[in-house]
């Protein structure tokens, strides 16, 4: 099994504006046919037949939405944490956080895919930095949040027995 994805058709149907939301079931349908009418077009300008005849079938997902993000935010942080936490690193972070990167890291046209290299170079990046300056200790739990509109490691000290 090979799983494929693109956006191919995805600056199609934001030309053609055809996204809107409805809580008819009937139109939301519409709305889905007419937009893998437009993927199906626009795989047919990209690929070759003999490519697209290769492929066993074509899905199309609905556009992520904000509570999508979030949670999509909400997972990587999550694998952050783990990571971090195998190095002997606690980590906690607040909700403004995961609402602050959700709206960095997402894009119309590439859906959630920037997620990763923000969180990369916002968080990832200054933790490493922390690290090798000593500035963050195993002895210490960390804290990600956001205050004044900006990004803050908060260092916060374990109490030992």
């Amino acid at each position: 099994v090979i799983i494929m994805t693109s956006n191919v058709g995805a600056s199609a149907i934001e030309k053609k504006n055809t996204l809107g939301f409805s809580s008819k079931k009937d139109e939301v349908e519409k709305e889905y046919d007419r937009i893998k009418d437009i993927v199906n077009s626009e795989l047919k300008i990209m690929f070759k037949p003999e490519f697209l005849n290769r492929v066993d079938d074509i899905i199309v997902f609905s556009r992520l939405d904000e509570k999508d993000i979030f949670k999509i935010t909400e997972l990587l942080l999550e694998k952050l944490k783990k990571r971090l936490k195998n190095i002997g690193l606690n980590v906690g972070y607040s909700n403004k956080i995961i609402k602050k990167l959700s709206d960095m890291g997402y894009d119309k046209s590439y859906g959630a895919r920037p997620l990763e290299r923000i969180i990369k170079s916002e968080l990832e990046n200054k933790i490493a930095d922390e690290i090798l300056k000593n500035q963050i200790l195993s002895d210490e739990k960390l804290f990600l949040d956001v205050k004044k509109g900006n990004i803050v490691l908060e260092k916060v000290k374990v109490k030992t027995k």
